[in-house]
């Protein structure tokens, strides 16, 4: 267990150098982690020592252990679905669309493509996480996941009634290919979102997103998640 902590920790300090606008001193992070100096002091230097973070003029920054891992992955490391890929899929549904991935228990989004509202825009430009039961693309993901995976990420993110709840919309939500989230994250946007396999596992969604308040365009999410079910599945 304490080994999960320190890399829960690890993880945290991480993105909170990798979010900061300028290099942090240890007391910077240490008051972000609300951890006392001393065992953040022996954290960092582990991950200079790793080669995650660099250290200079008692400020630490993002080491280079990051990018040499991503060369390693090589292909591994692409999204489901590239910027070319989002744009071509946008075209063919007619409604701005993004791509979501599963990070640890929150759903990430690493981009768009379409006119969206500057709060979803910020979400997606700022990878933001983002909560499960309210998006498009969290109800996704726990739809398609097996059941083991869904029971530990509602027992994070649902509390016993809604996981319940939830539960019961799963074998519709599988037999229409989709799920959706009609206002629960925003309350101007209706948005569908779409299983991305690759080998038979879930590597992301597709979201596809139009306003709740234009007569119609309910359908027009539908209609434009079925056509992207069917572009992914040929791609």
């Amino acid at each position: 267990m304490g080994g999960q902590r320190a890399v829960v920790r690890a993880d945290r300090v991480l993105e909170e150098v990798a979010r900061a606008s300028k290099p942090l001193s240890l007391s910077e992070i240490a008051r972000s982690m609300d951890a006392p100096v001393s065992s953040t002091s022996d954290l960092l230097d582990d991950l200079v020592s790793c080669g995650y973070l660099v250290r200079s003029d008692r400020r630490y920054r993002l080491g280079p252990r990051l990018m040499t891992l991503r060369l390693i992955a090589a292909h591994a490391d692409a999204p489901p679905i590239d910027s070319d890929g989002l744009a071509a899929l946008a075209e063919y549904t007619g409604l701005p669309v993004a791509l979501a991935v599963l990070v640890g228990s929150d759903v990430v989004y690493l981009g768009s493509v379409g006119e969206v509202s500057e709060y979803a825009e910020a979400v997606v430009g700022e990878y933001r996480p983002r909560p499960l039961l309210r998006t498009a693309a969290g109800r996704a993901f726990l739809a398609f996941v097996d059941d083991g995976e869904r029971d530990r990420l509602l027992a994070i993110h649902a509390g016993p009634a809604d996981a319940v709840g939830f539960r019961r919309e799963v074998a519709s939500i599988r037999r229409r290919g989709h799920a959706i989230s009609d206002g629960l994250a925003d309350p101007e946007i209706r948005a569908a979102g779409v299983p991305v396999f690759e080998r038979g596992l879930l590597v992301g969604v597709v979201v596809i997103v139009g306003p709740r308040s234009v007569s119609g365009r309910a359908n027009l999410v539908d209609q434009a998640a079925t056509r992207a079910a069917t572009w992914i599945g040929t791609r």
